[in-house]
């Protein structure tokens, strides 16, 4: 039961602290800034695998959407999606390097600016998408990169001190596991 609980505060911190950075603390450059919130998604889905990554994804997207998303549901959607995908590849993989988290969010970044072009803009018929990918979606991927490389360090880390199972080591327990 000590367990739980300690896994819920460390994970509601964590998510409620990129939150605040998100919204209030990161850069804003010409209109774009990092978005720590698919950081965030795709690296707890990724470490805790796609249950979690669900519901992790479901509501920091949730609380995107009610704080300052254009629609409600969208965001919760779409991060979602992220924790679930990138939860898929723990039980594929067992990631201590850097070099593929940062490709997964960079992945996950992309897709969620090109899906949001797709439902936010494309569908109200504004066929910009050559300067929305230079405008937008490529400054953000670039910025969200950038910050990924202190902040999953930091996520992880957080995962091996406070959430890791003992026993979840490809060794002993991961025989399907590819280790990175």
């Amino acid at each position: 039961m000590k367990k739980k609980l300690i896994h819920f505060l460390v994970v509601f911190l964590t998510v409620t602290l990129c939150y605040i950075l998100q919204s209030s603390v990161l850069p804003d450059i010409a209109g774009v800034s990092p978005n720590l919130m698919v950081i965030e998604a795709a690296s707890f889905g990724l470490l805790l695998g796609e249950k979690e990554g669900i519901v992790i994804g479901f509501f920091s997207g949730l609380l995107c959407d009610i704080f300052f998303g254009p629609l409600i549901g969208f965001g919760a959607l779409m991060f979602a999606l992220i924790g679930y995908v990138c939860g898929t590849f723990k039980r594929l993989l067992y990631v201590d390097g850097l070099a593929f988290p940062l490709l997964l969010i960079g992945i996950s970044d992309f897709g969620y600016c090109f899906f949001s072009y797709i439902f936010l803009f494309l569908i109200r018929n504004r066929l910009f998408l050559g300067s929305f990918f230079t405008l937008v979606m490529l400054p953000e991927l670039l910025l969200t990169m950038l910050l990924a490389l202190p902040v999953y360090p930091l996520i992880h880390l957080c995962y091996n001190r406070f959430l890791r199972e003992k026993h979840a080591s490809p060794q002993t327990g991961g025989k399907d596991a590819l280790i990175l």
